[in-house]
C-alpha cells in the first residue's frame, strides 16, 4: 500500500453509491443535530474567526476530562483523525528511522511513514491466537534502532481490545526502549468485554501521542474534528509547529457543536454500544447458520468484526456478489491490507439487522440452490 490511493475510501466511492444498505461501515449512527444541540443561540455573538493553534479551550477542557492526568494545555485539535495521524507521523519521523507498525491497519498509519522513507516492521497478532496481544512477539520486532511504535486499540478491523496489565506492559517495553508511541484510540471507550481496558497510553507513557476523533466514539462524524494528547511538553510543540503547515486550526463553529455534544458524552457512549452488542448478537447467531462459509473471532470491542471467509472465495468477489444480489455492501480485506481472505462486517448502524437477514437469506437460498443440483 502506498499514498496512490486510500483503498478503503476509494472502494466506499465506488460502491457506496450502488449500495442500499452499509455493513462494512465503521463509524456508528451518526446523531442528528438537534441531539446534540439544544440551542446554538449562545454562540450567536462570537466571532467567526480562527480559532486557537491548539484549539477552543472550553472543549479541551471537556477533552481532558476523559483523562486520568492529561491537562487541556496537553490537547491539540485537529481536523479529524486524519490530520492528527499525518500531523503525528510528520512531526516525529525522518528518513531513515524504522518503525513497528500493528497490522491489519489504518491506511494512514503506515503510509505516510513509508513516504517519508521510513523502515516498516510488522507487527501482527494473528486469527489463530483469537487476534490476542502478543508480547513477547512484539518484543521480537524491537530493534535498536526502532524509534516509534505505532498501535490502535480498540482495534480496527479485528474488533481486539488490549487490558489494563497489558497496556502497562507495552508503556514499560516503550520506556525500556526509549520510544515513541502514537497510540490510535479513536474507538476508545467503545467495547463489548468488561475486561477491555478504557484506559489511555496518554496517562500512561510520558512519550505517547493518544489520538481520539469525534466521528467514532461519539458518532459525529461529519464534525471532522479529532484531537492529539501528549504530556511530553517537546512532543506538543512538534505537532503545533508542524500543524502550521497543515491546517492552522480546526474549524471554530464545529469546536463549539463538539463541545456540546460532551455535555451528553455518557450517554452518547451507551448508545453506540448498546448498537453494537445487539447487533454482535445477531452475527453470532448468522455465523452459527453458516459455519461452512465463515469462522471468526468475535469482537471485544471497537465497532465491528473481522470474519474469515472458508471455501477459497476472495473477499472481494465475495463482496462484489452479495451487492449485486442483495444491495448490501461489505468490506474486503484486501482494501484494509494484503490479505483477500476476510470481511469487515459493521456492527454500528441500527439497520443492520435488515442487512444480516437478506445476506443470510440469499446465502440460504443459494445453498437450497445447489442441493437440487
Amino acid at each position: 500500500m502506498d499514498m496512490n490511493s486510500f483503498l478503503v475510501d476509494a472502494y466506499f466511492t465506488e460502491y457506496e453509491s450502488k449500495a442500499n444498505y452499509m455493513m462494512g461501515s465503521s463509524d456508528p449512527e451518526s446523531l442528528p443535530l438537534k441531539e446534540v444541540v439544544s440551542d446554538l443561540y449562545k454562540y450567536a455573538d462570537e466571532p467567526l474567526s480562527y480559532a486557537l493553534g491548539n484549539g477552543y479551550l472550553p472543549l479541551r477542557e471537556k477533552l481532558s476530562a476523559l483523562y486520568e492526568t492529561v491537562s487541556p494545555e496537553q490537547i491539540a485539535m485537529m481536523n479529524g483523525g486524519e490530520e492528527a495521524i499525518y500531523v503525528a507521523m510528520r512531526a516525529l519521523l525522518k528518513p531513515g528511522d524504522e518503525i513497528v507498525v500493528q497490522m491489519p491497519s489504518y491506511q494512514s498509519l503506515s503510509v505516510i511513514a513509508k513516504e517519508i522513507g521510513c523502515s516498516i516492521i510488522e507487527y501482527r497478532p494473528s486469527f489463530e491466537e483469537r487476534w490476542a496481544f502478543d508480547l513477547e512477539t512484539l518484543k521480537t520486532k524491537i530493534t535498536p534502532k526502532t524509534r516509534l511504535l505505532i498501535l490502535n486499540y480498540p482495534h480496527n478491523p479485528t474488533g481486539a481490545c488490549l487490558t489494563d496489565s497489558e497496556m502497562a506492559s507495552i508503556a514499560a517495553l516503550c520506556r525500556k526502549h526509549r520510544l515513541y508511541l502514537i497510540a490510535d484510540e479513536v474507538y476508545r471507550f467503545l467495547r463489548m468485554d468488561e475486561s477491555c481496558s478504557d484506559a489511555s497510553f496518554a496517562d500512561l507513557y510520558e512519550n505517547a501521542v493518544a489520538l481520539g476523533s469525534f466521528s467514532k466514539t461519539f458518532a459525529a462524524p461529519g464534525l471532522r474534528l479529532g484531537w492529539a494528547a501528549t504530556k511530553s511538553p517537546e512532543l506538543m510543540h512538534k505537532l503545533l509547529a508542524y500543524r502550521h503547515f497543515t491546517s492552522t486550526c480546526s474549524n471554530l463553529p464545529c469546536q463549539w457543536i463538539a463541545s456540546e455534544l460532551l455535555n451528553n458524552r455518557e450517554t452518547i457512549m451507551q448508545r453506540n454500544n448498546s448498537i453494537v452488542r445487539q447487533n454482535a448478537v445477531l452475527l453470532e447467531h448468522f455465523m452459527q447458520l453458516h459455519l461452512d462459509l465463515f469462522s471468526y473471532v468475535p469482537p471485544r470491542g471497537a465497532t465491528m468484526a473481522y470474519v474469515k471467509l472458508l471455501g477459497g472465495q476472495g473477499a472481494m468477489d465475495f463482496c462484489m456478489e452479495i451487492l449485486e444480489h442483495t444491495g448490501v455492501l461489505i468490506v474486503p480485506s484486501s482494501v484494509l491490507e494484503s490479505s483477500d481472505e476476510y470481511l469487515r462486517i459493521g456492527l454500528c448502524r441500527e439497520s443492520f439487522p435488515e442487512c444480516i437477514q437478506l445476506v443470510n437469506e440469499y446465502l440460504s437460498n443459494q445453498k437450497n440452490i445447489r442441493r437440487l443440483l
